[in-house]
């Protein structure tokens, strides 16, 4: 059983100059009692996922359910 299903995630941070994209149709799917772990360099979106997930930054497009 899933208990977090993340579908087609897209999310660009705006500033005065540009449109920076951070994260395009990102995917995954998280069952019960699985231990997951999100890993890579900096500025590559890590933290941005986990705001998204609490709901403190809103995705352009794309689904959360919990």
């Amino acid at each position: 059983m899933d208990i977090l299903n993340v579908s087609n995630l897209t999310f660009n941070y705006n500033n005065n100059l540009e449109n920076l994209p951070i994260l395009k149709n990102l995917s995954f799917n998280v069952k019960s009692n699985e231990l997951v772990s999100i890993v890579g360099g900096s500025g590559c979106g890590k933290s941005t996922i986990i705001k998204l997930l609490a709901s403190i930054e809103k995705p352009i497009q794309g689904d959360i359910v919990i």
